[in-house]
């Protein structure tokens, strides 16, 4: 497992503490030394990527490709707080490489659009006929963030139950009437297309009843 950051979000890196940038050539140097040990497989996490895009740029396209080729099996990103796609390297019928370009956000108190949610990687790898075999599962979900008792409360939802559970939440009260709702666009505050009834909208967010359906459907 080898991991490397484009930078410490302004953090300075003192005596004693030791990071590991985003270098070519001492990359190139420490999967060479993996690969020369008793690894079977590579996996590389990666802190890259531009916040609150949803499409992976240039840069990380071009490292994707250069760490499959230096031997890195798997690239797992993070830093861009959305999800991006999941690519994957064929020959035939193998699988040479997996690059998951951002997983997004697990627990966040973000609220801008796309950052309400992230993925979760369940990855297994196996050797069959001499070869790396991958299976590899998503796990999505959206965060929920109500204020109970005055505090901010965070609850994580699995994607398969998040639409059933939120979209309950807004047929409870008639001020949702006539709205459409979409759980992959929802704020847990404001819905921006509900601007006109802000106050009131707060006011049925804070009502403690509907914060029970929610601790009741997920526990």
């Amino acid at each position: 497992l080898i991991s490397y950051t484009y930078g410490t979000n302004g953090i300075p890196v003192t005596h004693g503490q030791v990071v590991s940038m985003i270098d070519t050539f001492h990359m190139a140097r420490q999967i060479e030394k993996a690969l020369l040990d008793t690894v079977t497989n590579i996996i590389a996490v990666m802190h890259w990527g531009e916040e609150y895009f949803t499409a992976p740029n240039a840069t990380q396209k071009k490292l994707s490709s250069w760490l499959h080729e230096r031997g890195a099996d798997i690239v797992i990103g993070s830093h861009p707080h959305v999800i991006q796609p999941i690519s994957y390297i064929q020959h035939e019928q193998d699988t040479l490489g997996v690059t998951v370009f951002s997983l997004g956000n697990f627990v966040s108190n973000q609220s801008k659009r796309y950052t309400n949610g992230g993925l979760g990687v369940h990855l297994t790898l196996y050797r069959q006929n001499g070869k790396t075999r991958y299976r590899m599962q998503t796990l999505s979900n959206y965060v929920y963030r109500p204020l109970e008792d005055g505090k901010r409360r965070y609850y994580v939802i699995p994607e398969p139950e998040a639409h059933r559970i939120l979209a309950s939440l807004f047929a409870l009260y008639p001020i949702f009437s006539g709205y459409r709702f979409d759980y992959r666009s929802y704020s847990t505050e404001i819905p921006i297309r509900i601007g006109a009834h802000r106050n009131r909208l707060r006011k049925y967010f804070y009502r403690k009843d509907l914060f029970y359906v929610i601790k009741f459907v997920i526990s």
